[in-house]
């Protein structure tokens, strides 16, 4: 059948295959070199503290120059925010120019001292590199994003030398609260050929090197685990926004003095804070391990104002510049936090809620369950699996709908749902000054087709073979809407409710706007609450009209411009 992976097509398998192990093959190289400079320059910080200033400017300046010369995006951001892009907004495909530029902006940002993590180049070079295989063979295009969520799946697992994380990452990574089941098998062939040609290479050795042992779980600990979740969640509704603060701060002063006064703000500012603290910059590989191993000396005090320049640090090298990757910075966070919550509740670390933070904190700032319990489960042992569920589940529901990336829909929405999220976020993006002219009574269906709450499931049915509308509003005698009707709910009602009023079944509470509300408004409104239809309601809250998201979408496509 169209659309489903026919499993005999050689070609394509050992494509997923060869993605793998090119890239593979690519990061081990990267890692090494990598690691080279940054063994290279740590000491250097270390012994002349002053030098950080130096290099951090350097790192930053290095990767804005590439990727604003070399990519048509010309701007700098994490390597999931730029893989989410291009999957909803690209149909997964990337630039030869942007698998090659992102990646190695990543290396000058991290390698000279920019908090960001190293899954940021992983990410965009595996799915670079699967861009170009799939383009090469002229793969489908429904190929072409199972292929590109491969090579994510092929970078992460190379990286962090853990497959299952990886293969969780890529599925999960697209939506705030769905799965792309359907590239299931090309990811998982993906990741386990990298990981494989990875290990080869540079052996098996976890990332942080290390395997705690976790003390036995008690009732204490699970109440703990609970309450340092609640926390997470807390701050990691905090991290995102004064992330998203940080980007809007680099914008303006972009807007106002160049890409000079952005390159030398944000290289003093962090600067300053690796001169403050050196664990406070760079990947922050060694500080998890220090942390859970308990080899990291820090007072109380120090262990906040650690927490705290950190997130500063990972907002201004990510939106100042500096490119890389956002997962690895949460991972920090999350260790220093559990750390922390360790020595404030108990008096003592216990590598446990290390591990529980470090889940938490991934799970609600990236919007994934599964992927931070694999994480913890590979790269410090299975221990703290349990507690690391607990935690996972609870901070990503207590941190709502808080995301770092806006191009992450909250599920798989219908075509013509992902059509208004795809245009919208690129006129938003080309045309800002348009969209926020438009109002609803621009885009609006008038005097639309109603139905009275008394009519029965059948007769509504009947409505439903004359009109071409899939969803009608249901309104009171005073042309009030009071709920909406699909034609899906309708079409698929069992024969013994055919004489029950629709008012008794279908009491939905419908989403309602004024004429005048911005477009801008109700578009987001649309996207981030999965509603497809708005009503239209005057001051006495009587039907003037509908708004359906394809009708926007169909406004919006005569500013559209790919970018």
């Amino acid at each position: 059948m169209a659309g489903k992976l026919n499993l005999f097509d050689v070609r394509y398998m050992l494509t997923i295959v060869l993605t793998g192990l090119v890239v593979g093959a690519l990061l081990s190289a990267f890692y090494i070199a990598f690691d080279l400079v940054w063994g290279s320059i740590m000491p250097v910080i270390l012994e002349q503290k002053r030098l950080t200033f130096l290099f951090t400017l350097l790192g930053l300046s290095l990767s804005f120059v590439l990727v604003y010369t070399f990519t048509p995006l010309r701007s700098t951001m994490s390597g999931t925010h730029v893989i989410l892009e291009k999957y909803h907004l690209g149909s997964g495909q990337m630039s030869n120019r942007g698998a090659m530029v992102n990646p190695l902006a990543a290396f000058f940002t991290i390698a000279l001292g920019g908090a960001a993590g190293l899954d940021g180049p992983a990410v965009t070079l595996g799915g670079g590199v699967a861009s170009i295989f799939s383009r090469a063979f002229r793969f489908s295009p429904d190929r072409r994003k199972k292929t590109f969520l491969a090579g994510v799946a092929a970078g992460m697992a190379s990286i962090f030398k853990a497959p299952l994380t990886a293969i969780l990452f890529a599925l999960e990574i697209p939506y705030r609260r769905d799965l792309e089941r359907e590239a299931y098998v090309e990811v998982a062939i993906a990741a386990v050929s990298s990981y494989l040609i990875t290990v080869a290479l540079l052996g098996p050795q976890s990332i942080f090197g290390i395997f705690v042992q976790i003390p036995p779980i008690t009732l204490t600990t699970i109440a703990a685990t609970l309450l340092l979740s609640l926390i997470c969640g807390l701050y990691a509704f905090l991290f995102v926004r004064t992330y998203n603060l940080a980007d809007a701060v680099g914008k303006r002063f972009f807007a106002r003095g160049g890409f000079g006064l952005l390159l030398l703000a944000g290289g003093v500012a962090l600067g300053l804070i690796g001169y403050l603290d050196f664990n406070a910059i760079g990947p922050g590989y060694n500080l998890v391990t220090g942390l859970a191993d308990q080899t990291v000396a820090y007072t109380l005090l120090g262990l906040v104002a650690l927490l705290v320049l950190r997130l500063l640090s990972t907002t201004i090298t990510l939106t100042f510049g500096g490119s890389g990757g956002l997962l690895i910075p949460s991972v920090v966070e999350g260790a220093v936090l559990g750390y922390l919550f360790s020595e404030l509740l108990f008096g003592s670390a216990n590598p446990l809620f290390v591990a529980v933070g470090i889940a938490a904190m991934v799970a609600a700032t990236h919007k994934v369950i599964l992927t931070p319990i694999a994480f913890v489960a590979e790269t410090l042992g299975l221990g703290a699996v349990v507690p690391a569920v607990l935690g996972a589940v609870f901070a990503n529901f207590v941190s709502g709908a808080q995301s770092f990336f806006p191009t992450q829909p909250y599920s798989k929405v219908k075509e013509e749902e992902l059509a208004l999220e795809r245009i919208f976020t690129k006129v938003s993006k080309t045309s800002p000054s348009v969209l926020a002219s438009l109002t609803v009574s621009d885009v609006m269906t008038h005097n639309p087709v109603t139905v009275n709450g008394g009519l029965t499931v059948e007769e509504a049915l009947k409505v439903f073979e004359k009109v071409p509308y899939r969803v009608l509003p249901i309104v009171d005698e005073q042309k009030r809407p009071v709920g909406m009707i699909k034609l899906e709910d309708v079409a698929t009602a069992p024969q013994r409710i055919m004489k029950i009023p629709i008012s008794d079944l279908f009491s939905e509470v419908p989403f309602t706007v004024a004429p005048t509300t911005p477009l801008q408004e109700v578009a987001s409104n649309m996207i981030n609450a999965g509603f497809d239809h708005a009503f239209v309601v005057d001051e006495d809250y009587r039907l003037l009209g509908v708004v359906a998201g394809i009708d926007i979408a169909r406004k919006l496509v005569h500013y559209y411009s790919v970018y």
